[in-house]
């Protein structure tokens, strides 16, 4: 009965009370040890759902730290191919409009076949309009809101919609079962509400479960399972650090304050115990004396530590260096103009250079350990 019922994609509550019913009705009772392990299983399903994953430092990884957009609702009757939805709400959530190359390139449709078929589709519900090169989204009937939801001043405050987190180069998973997997994780178990939310096939469906159970998303039985860290790695992180045109790198510190404050709560001494506040003001105050622009540090501290993959020894092991590196490159570049007539402006290149070094002898070092 039970693998009948996943046949046929029950939810998880459904077999849970089939499972109970097929060991309770020859007992004739509840035995205690299927209410604990009834109880626990929810237990554990319950944490899924939220996804923190635990990592060395003590901290958590989630989805919460990911970039999304809204995958707009649909009101009851309206039907939309999956693909227009996909388009449309990624126009949507680019109030400045889109080309269609960029387009494309966000929604994963493709440019030549697919996607001019999609944008004469939705130009035609006047759900786009063109604004020279671009493409804009524009507010409809056919998309529910939220009338009264807190702090909501604009149509697309308002919108209802599903959590669509954007995937990096390194997902192997295409929007569509990513949207199966978004669902996943809402516990929309069934194959066929699945199927008639995203307005695809069942078989569609059962290919992407058959997909997220392949890269360990989902479990035997279909549902989510905790995801190790690097398996967070396929999808966009969310900018912790803006680098805005202007700042003060004399108090670069500022900044980073989240990063910090990570440090300062992390296991190791070495690290928790370690001045950032003051080093990371003392680093920027000579990258400032040095000619570097704000913005272009700030970029280039935040892509240092994506390389590092997030990991916060890592990313501790370097910045600790910082300080010293700038002097290096600024020596080495005092060098190269006496030396070799060097006539760029400031050192910045050179720093690049011996970050992304250290980065790389780090990296080994950790595949060595």
């Amino acid at each position: 009965m039970l693998v009948v019922l996943l046949q046929l994609g029950a939810s998880r509550d459904s077999w849970i009370v089939a499972l109970a019913t097929a060991v309770v009705r020859p007992l004739g009772r509840i035995t205690k040890e299927l209410c604990l392990q009834v109880m626990s299983y929810i237990a554990t399903v319950s944490k899924i759902h939220h996804l923190p994953v635990k990592i060395s430092s003590g901290g958590t990884v989630s989805f919460r730290d990911k970039k999304r957009i809204k995958f707009v609702t649909l009101v009851s009757g309206v039907t939309m191919p999956f693909e227009d939805r996909l388009a449309y709400s990624v126009l949507l959530a680019h109030k400045q409009g889109l080309t269609a190359a960029r387009l494309a390139k966000l929604s994963g449709l493709d440019r030549t076949r697919t996607l001019p078929k999609v944008l004469v589709r939705l130009g035609d519900q006047a759900l786009i309009a063109k604004e020279g090169n671009c493409y804009v989204g524009l507010p409809s009937e056919i998309v529910i809101l939220h009338a009264d939801r807190n702090g909501a001043e604009t149509w697309y405050d308002k919108t209802c919609y599903m959590k669509f987190y954007l995937p990096s180069q390194e997902c192997p998973l295409t929007k569509k079962q990513l949207a199966v997997y978004y669902l996943k994780l809402q516990a929309k178990g069934s194959t066929s509400l699945i199927a008639k939310l995203l307005n695809v096939t069942r078989q569609t469906v059962i290919s992407a479960v058959k997909a997220l159970k392949q890269h360990r998303l989902l479990d035997v039985l279909g549902d989510p399972v905790p995801l190790p860290e690097e398996k967070f790695q396929w999808w966009k992180d969310k900018e912790s650090v803006r680098a805005e045109s202007e700042g003060n790198l004399e108090h670069l510190s500022e900044y980073f304050a989240p990063l910090i404050e990570h440090f300062q709560h992390h296991a190791a001494d070495w690290i928790a115990l370690h001045p950032w506040k003051a080093e990371l003001d003392k680093f920027g105050k000579h990258c400032k004396g040095c000619g570097y622009s704000f913005r272009k540090v700030v970029e280039l501290l935040v892509k240092t530590v994506k390389r590092l993959g997030n990991e916060p020894s890592l990313v501790a092991r370097v910045f600790r260096e910082l300080p010293k590196l700038v002097q290096k490159a600024e020596d080495q570049t005092q060098t190269n103009r006496r030396l070799n007539g060097y006539k760029g402006r400031s050192s910045f290149g050179m720093l690049g250079c011996k970050l992304n070094d250290l980065v790389q002898t780090e990296k080994v070092r950790r595949k060595a350990e």
